[in-house]
């Protein structure tokens, strides 16, 4: 599980895709005190693609589970979405309400599948 102190803008977090295998990334969004921040009304949206400036190609869009209590977001994708995939890229994880966040964003390596 990964702690994010506020939602403003400029996280970086790298995230690693096993081909073929399910994937579940955890992130808690706490204010510089260390409370929970209200995520109520905020929807929550993920998406992995290409990793060159250019290079628009969505490879993977994240299902997303938002606890508002525990300001926790969830993004997972099922083994079939991960075999899909054919290369790494670059994600971001996308907040909004009124006003738009990326709080979190880096690079996803892909690790290809060999045993089928």
């Amino acid at each position: 599980m990964f702690s994010a102190d506020t939602l403003s803008e400029g996280g970086k977090y790298d995230i690693d895709i096993y081909q073929g295998a399910d994937i579940v990334l955890e992130f808690v969004f706490k204010d510089g005190a260390g409370n929970p921040i209200d995520l109520s009304g905020y929807a929550v949206t993920a998406e992995v693609r290409g990793d060159d400036r250019g290079d628009n190609q969505l490879l993977l869009e994240f299902d997303v589970a938002v606890d508002t209590d525990a300001a926790l977001v969830t993004l997972s994708a099922p083994a079939d979405k991960t075999a899909a995939m054919s290369r790494g890229g670059r994600w971001d994880l996308k907040l909004s309400s009124g006003d738009v966040r990326r709080p979190l964003s880096g690079y996803v390596s892909l690790h290809r599948m060999v045993t089928v």
